[in-house]
């Protein structure tokens, strides 16, 4: 298979690497990322260093700001940020042919519909990662925590050959992978974890491990919990209580000084990824009449400090 990684941010470099460790020694399958600016010319140059608790550099078969003219994919992960995602998918429709399959890996829970929108001949995956890395410097990508656990599938659930190649593709180069008859749910389940902590971090600045010890601000989290658990619900995501009760023990278990990426990006001055989290969940909620008045009262206060923090500096 000739294989793209699109954006080798965190997630995109943690696949990325793996993908080209492992097939640049077998050449069973082609590995090229594409990446723009310092980033992706230090990988061009010197190739992906990537930090975690074993340190390696990988080298992809080719590596592009831009595909090039004739280069056609099998298979494409979308790992860019949000905001870029249907640019990014027109741009590479070139790049594809009638049979080319893409995987999301993104945060949030309708990267596969928006995905569906714009492509809508190609067999589209949902999927999601449980990583926390970052690139640290132009060519260097750290993994900071996570199991690196994908799971993916197909939204109505039919499972095809194809997508069982995909997962021991993944497999065969050391990425923990699960392929899911009901992705929706996993996705759901993920962002039930990543959402009400990327919204709490960021409003009070506070690392999750502290935050959730705090009696006041963990009743404020478990309430955003809730309103995710009956959003859920409408996109025929199957979580319960006990998913909020799993969520709570993870954030007791990681590290206490744990940040969200999204309070990193807003403390740095970085324009966040608030469409993804908070205000989608109050946006959707309006949409399905259900009330989310915990997300709708901070959703303001947190507009508030990303104004101070990004548009002031």
């Amino acid at each position: 298979m000739n294989i793209a990684v699109i954006g080798i941010g965190g997630i995109g470099g943690y696949i990325g690497a793996y993908l080209a460790k492992h097939y640049t020694k077998t050449n069973e399958h082609t590995i090229t990322f594409i990446q723009r600016g310092v980033h992706g010319e230090t990988i061009a140059k010197q190739g992906l260093t990537f930090i975690a608790k074993q340190t390696f550099i990988s080298h992809p078969h080719a590596i592009y700001s831009t595909p090039l003219e004739n280069d056609i994919f099998d298979l494409v992960f979308f790992c860019v940020k949000s905001k870029d995602l249907e640019s990014t998918a027109r741009g590479f429709s070139n790049h594809m042919h009638a049979n080319t399959v893409c995987i999301s890996l993104l945060n949030g829970v309708n990267n596969a519909k928006r995905l569906e929108t714009v492509l809508p001949h190609h067999r589209i995956l949902d999927g999601c990662i449980y990583v926390s890395a970052a690139i640290t410097a132009p060519g260097v990508v750290t993994q900071k925590g996570g199991s690196g656990l994908v799971y993916f599938g197909p939204s109505n659930k039919e499972i095809r050959d194809i997508d069982t190649q995909i997962l021991s593709i993944l497999q065969q180069a050391s990425i923990k992978s699960e392929l899911s008859t009901d992705i929706t749910t996993e996705v759901w389940r993920k962002y039930l974890f990543i959402c009400p902590f990327a919204t709490m971090t960021s409003l009070y600045n506070l690392p999750i491990g502290v935050l959730i010890r705090k009696p006041e601000l963990f009743n404020q989290t478990q309430s955003l919990m809730q309103e995710i658990v009956n959003l859920a619900t409408i996109h025929k995501a199957h979580l319960t209580t006990n998913d909020i009760d799993s969520a709570i023990e993870l954030a007791f278990k990681i590290p206490e000084q744990t940040p969200t990426s999204m309070q990193l990006d807003i403390y740095a001055g970085k324009q966040p990824e608030l469409e993804v989290f908070t205000q989608y969940v109050v946006s959707e909620s309006k949409t399905f009449g259900i009330d989310c008045p915990t997300h709708s009262m901070l959703l303001p206060l947190l507009e508030d400090v990303v104004k101070k923090q990004v548009h002031h500096g």
